[in-house]
């Protein structure tokens, strides 16, 4: 398991945040080693958008015999397959702004297995300025359904459903019926 275990509390010396393009790469190339949380993001309902999977990487991570000396965190789903410390579904998401958003290299994570909680070890005055900074992140989609998708698509914790489109109603293009029809 990733980290100094005592009790069931994990604290995380080293991390290692990675967009899910970059991972395999990191992976292949050396750049994730025993001891690092790889934080995956990007991967929840508005991120991907749609729910990707995370468990390409730990599949991969598996393969190099460093599941079970990695942690990893990510906004995405997991299969029931994975090895070693994973965390996954993590709400709210990178892309609408969740804590996981704001995590960066270097930073000190502390998990509790009992508690159920994922701490990132940054004072507020730190996350305030991380906050300010933080803009979403932009597909380039105005039109189509992945662009209304994205606009409507709720949290996985309200069970990634799609909400109302806030928009201008725009006038009925259909003519008025004749009186009787």
């Amino acid at each position: 398991m990733a980290g100094k275990a005592t009790t069931s509390t994990i604290f995380i010396e080293h991390l290692s945040v990675i967009c899910q393009q970059d991972a395999i790469a990191a992976l292949e190339d050396g750049g994730i080693g025993s001891g690092d949380i790889v934080v995956l993001r990007g991967l929840g309902p508005k991120g991907g958008p749609g729910m990707g999977f995370a468990s390409w990487f730990t599949a991969a991570l598996s393969g190099t015999g460093l599941a079970s000396e990695v942690a990893v965190l990510t906004d995405g789903q997991l299969s029931g397959l994975n090895r070693g410390l994973t965390i996954g579904q993590i709400t709210p998401e990178a892309a609408a702004g969740g804590p996981i958003s704001l995590v960066i290299d270097g930073d000190r994570i502390t998990i509790d297995l009992d508690a159920r909680s994922v701490h990132l070890d940054q004072d507020a005055e730190e996350l305030d300025r991380r906050r300010r900074n933080w803009r979403p992140p932009q597909h380039g989609r105005e039109r189509g359904w992945l662009a209304i998708y994205e606009q409507t698509v709720q949290s996985l914790a309200q069970g990634a459903v799609l909400g109302a489109r806030h928009r201008p109603a725009a006038a009925d293009p259909r003519p008025e019926h004749p009186e009787g029809m």
